[in-house]
C-alpha cells in the first residue's frame, strides 16, 4: 500500500475528530455570518464553503496526486476509490467524534444532552432514521455509511497490491 493512502486515511480521521471537537464547543456554522444563507439538505454554508473543500483535499489527495503525475489508469482508479472512502469516512467519523468522546466524556457547560450518545430527534437520526440496539441509538446512515466505507479501501487495495504506479 503506497504511503500517501495511509497518510491521507491518518489525515482523515484527523481531521474528523478536530472538526467533531470545533462543531461541538464551537458551533463555526454561527460566526460565519458574511457567507450568503445556502441550505442544501442537511447542508448549510459553512458546511459547504469550509468543510467540503478540506474534505476533497484531505480525501482526495492521493487520487490528485495521481492525475498530476505519470500514474497508471490503474494506480488513478485505485486512489479514486481510496478516496470515496476516506470520503464517507471523514462524515462518519466526524459525527461519531462530536458524541464520542467529546459531548460524552467532556460535555460543554450547559449542554443538557451533555453526557449523552446519540438521541432520537437529534439532527443525525433524521438523515434516514436510526434503530435501537441493546439500547443505543445508531443512525441508519451509519449502517450504511460503514460497509461502503470497507469495501471501498478493499477494492482499492485489490486493485493494485503493489502493481500500481
Amino acid at each position: 500500500m503506497r504511503l500517501e493512502k495511509v497518510t491521507s486515511f491518518l489525515g482523515c480521521l484527523v481531521f474528523s475528530l478536530w472538526y467533531g471537537f470545533l462543531e461541538y464547543y464551537y458551533h463555526p456554522w454561527t460566526e460565519w455570518t458574511p457567507l450568503p444563507k445556502i441550505r442544501i439538505y442537511m447542508f448549510n454554508e459553512y458546511s459547504l464553503f469550509f468543510m467540503l473543500p478540506v474534505l476533497v483535499f484531505v480525501a482526495f489527495y492521493p487520487f490528485i496526486d495521481d492525475l498530476f503525475s505519470r500514474a497508471s489508469p490503474l494506480s488513478k482508479l485505485s486512489t479514486f476509490l481510496w478516496g470515496l472512502g476516506n470520503a464517507l469516512l471523514l462524515p462518519l467519523v466526524e459525527d461519531i467524534a462530536y458524541f464520542l468522546p467529546w459531548r460524552i466524556f467532556f460535555p460543554a457547560p450547559g449542554d443538557p444532552n451533555g453526557g449523552l450518545w446519540i438521541q432520537p430527534g437529534e439532527w443525525t437520526t433524521r438523515i434516514m432514521g436510526w434503530i435501537e440496539v441493546c439500547g443505543i441509538v445508531i443512525p441508519l446512515w451509519y449502517l450504511i455509511v460503514a460497509p461502503s466505507i470497507i469495501i471501498l479501501y478493499m477494492v482499492s487495495w485489490m486493485i493494485c497490491r503493489g502493481r500500481c504506479r
